[in-house]
């Protein structure tokens, strides 16, 4: 399973990945967990992992890796063991370093600034040597789309192993202090899709409920969906947005939806042909 988690600054991507990790721990998905993150976050995230997660992490750079090596038979990997070890990107990508983690298979991968791995460099290949070598890949930046079509299907591709191996995107903006749910809607459809929308009636509300081990809430979402008609602009995808198409009802199939989700796309249509829309001013 492949994840980019594309928050704009200051929504908590760290946490969003940490509790993601912790979920696969919990389900003993993800006993093996490589962090890779720029140099300056590494005792950031260790130290946010085990405050608010209470999960234990081991930054490892050249000293504590020879200290590692030192300790294990020489035939033997000095990553064997469970645990989550956090390295910068570009200790990662040494080629020393990147051979010994490209033998082994781990359980998750988190890539923190993914978007720095979306070129032709050796960080980027270092990721994707290593999202191949991954059950689970966690990609967090906040700027995924650089306006350059061809990084951003790297950075998509990351671990992709096939048609079964979708991307999942997830991506949550923020309201304005004072700003309404329905302003908040229609400015962010300008900002990613160019369409000035008319926000319609409340399509679907739903609660997504997520129980741990013990029958205990462990996250609780809530999904809103609006029917929207546009007004104005010209449709084109923004820097949060992979592509922006308009669609026919019949083509759906083609997208892979789930049943919810398409089930709330026909009960949009279905509203749509009976809504009165504030006539237009001419």
């Amino acid at each position: 399973m492949r994840i980019l988690l594309a928050d704009e600054v200051g929504l908590g991507k760290t946490m969003a990945a940490g509790l993601a990790i912790a979920e696969l721990t919990a389900r003993d998905l993800a006993a093996r967990v490589l962090l890779l993150t720029p140099a300056g976050l590494r005792d950031q995230w260790r130290a946010e992992l085990g405050h608010h997660l209470r999960m234990a992490a081991e930054v490892v750079d050249a000293r504590v890796l020879a200290n590692l090596v030192r300790d294990v038979p020489a035939d033997r990997s000095p990553w064997l063991g469970s645990g989550c070890r956090i390295l910068s990107l570009d200790f990662a990508k040494q080629p020393a370093v990147l051979r010994s983690l490209a033998q082994e298979t781990w359980d998750a991968l988190v890539i923190d600034e993914a978007h720095t791995v979306s070129g032709d460099s050796q960080r980027a290949a270092a990721a994707r040597a290593l999202a191949l070598r991954s059950r689970f890949v966690v990609l967090l930046t906040a700027t995924p789309h650089n306006g350059i079509p061809l990084s951003f299907r790297k950075l998509a591709s990351l671990g992709f192993h096939g048609d079964r191996d979708p991307l999942v995107w997830i991506r949550r903006g923020r309201l304005e202090l004072g700003e309404t749910l329905e302003a908040g809607l229609a400015r962010e459809m300008l900002e990613e899709t160019g369409l000035v929308v008319e926000v319609g009636p409340v399509v679907d509300v739903f609660d997504r409920i997520m129980l741990d081990p013990e029958r205990r809430v462990r996250y609780h979402y809530v999904l809103i969906d609006y029917l929207c008609r546009p007004v104005g602009g010209a449709l084109a995808h923004g820097s949060d947005v992979a592509a922006a198409e308009l669609v026919d009802p019949a083509d759906l199939e083609r997208f892979r939806l789930t049943p919810k989700a398409t089930a709330v796309i026909e009960r949009a249509f279905d509203i749509a042909r009976t809504h009165t829309w504030r006539a237009r001013a001419r």
